[in-house]
């Protein structure tokens, strides 16, 4: 294998030959230029990875030209000695297909993340609909920066959501080895997050609760489900009916369903009980063609999946209310401030109730492992009974002080 002390003006003196021929660089170890009989000039890099000689190209020859061919050279090199293998990478990224193909990978290796029903919401609604049939290589740092500054411009918190999930998308390409690098280097989210206070009055809240009672039973139920238990919404809408104890009126949400990864458990109250045997019943008489009872207590449109996030219908039913400027998960805040606000129940019980993880520097934590159920209980269940007066149409009547 001779080697050759290569220059621009020497490449371009080489002439084709019968056969193709291969000429390697005396700077660069195994960086190879092809010479086909037809005069093609391809640049490629022969490695071994493993036992097997590997052969990555590169590009051609002048587009590619002798110093850029050298620096890709070496830093391909530098990744073959860290373990990686750039070939089988680049042909598993051409196997990927589409950002569409990339994306449903991905839904199915994480289909176990607790936020997998909102990553497929924002696949389908922004990137899909941007890059769906675009080759994955050929998704671009600044398509996506484009696009960003286009949902930003109405929704910049969205926005921030959008990038947290194609950059997860693509880190995780990454981390399986179907790709290299990604295009989301250094993109910063367009929004600016802020922290929300907003919680609803007693009135707002019958007015919602108005609202709910007259749309879609089950999506009005997952709502005064948020509301009734200060659970998030994925957990309500996840919620299966092998968590439920109907007998004992506890729902458990197992580890892998929780944010801080703990199993959680939730009293049920009475109010939330009568919401429950609603949906036994309605899953009961669920018809054949439905496939039969669900395991879900709120069955999704899509075969054998629980409800997702119900965005359009969310908004009608915050228009029907009348009632600005909320969101589903301001349903958990005006739980947790009315319970310790109106209630006087500790901030530390509500903590508990809302499955909050204690800081790490408080050591008793570490050894309290006490679940404390029964003050849960009584915090949801005087909870339950505060919307049921909140909600209905009778005054608390306040017994008149005698003057003596």
């Amino acid at each position: 294998m001779a080697k050759f002390n290569m220059t621009a003006k020497w490449l371009d003196s080489i002439k084709p030959e019968v056969k193709r021929k291969d000429y390697f660089d005396l700077d660069c170890p195994g960086l190879c230029l092809r010479v086909t009989p037809h005069g093609v000039k391809t640049w490629s890099l022969l490695y071994r990875h493993g036992n097997r000689l590997r052969r990555l190209t590169l590009g051609n020859y002048p587009d590619l030209d002798l110093k850029k061919a050298r620096k890709e050279g070496h830093n391909k090199r530098g990744a073959v000695q860290l373990g990686s293998d750039p070939a089988a990478e680049k042909r598993a990224a051409r196997e990927a297909g589409t950002f569409g193909d990339l994306a449903e990978q991905y839904l199915e290796a994480k289909k176990r993340k607790r936020s997998i029903a909102e990553d497929r919401r924002i696949i389908d609604v922004y990137l899909n609909k941007r890059f769906e049939h675009t080759k994955v290589m050929n998704v671009s740092r600044s398509e996506i920066g484009s696009m960003l500054q286009a949902i930003a411009a109405d929704a910049p918190i969205m926005a921030n959501r959008v990038l947290a999930c194609i950059r997860g998308i693509f880190n995780w390409a990454i981390a399986s080895g179907i790709l290299e690098t990604t295009p989301c280097v250094r993109l910063k989210p367009p929004g600016e997050e802020k922290k929300r206070t907003r919680n609803l009055s007693d009135k707002e809240i019958k007015k919602v609760w108005t609202v709910l009672d007259s749309v879609s039973t089950a999506i009005g139920d997952v709502y005064k489900l948020r509301l009734l238990t200060a659970q998030r919404g994925a957990e309500i809408m996840g919620m299966s009916w092998s968590e439920i104890d109907m007998d004992e009126q506890w729902w458990t949400i197992p580890g892998a369903r929780t944010k801080n990864k703990r199993e959680h458990r939730v009293w049920l109250s009475a109010p939330v009980m009568r919401i429950l045997r609603r949906r036994l019943e309605a899953n009961q008489k669920r018809n054949k063609r439905a496939g039969g009872p669900s395991p879900w207590v709120f069955p999704g449109k899509r075969k054998g999946k629980h409800l997702v996030e119900p965005k359009r219908a969310f908004a009608e039913i915050v228009e029907a209310s009348d009632v600005k400027n909320w969101r589903g998960h301001d349903l958990r805040r005006t739980a947790a401030t009315a319970m310790t606000r109106d209630l006087k129940i500790s901030r530390f019980i509500v903590g508990r109730v809302l499955n909050h993880t204690e800081s790490k520097k408080d050591a008793t934590a570490h050894y309290d492992v006490y679940e404390y159920d029964a003050e849960k209980k009584d915090a949801l269940e005087r909870w339950g009974s505060k919307i049921n007066v909140t909600v209905s149409d009778l005054e608390v009547i306040r017994p008149v002080q005698q003057v003596p």
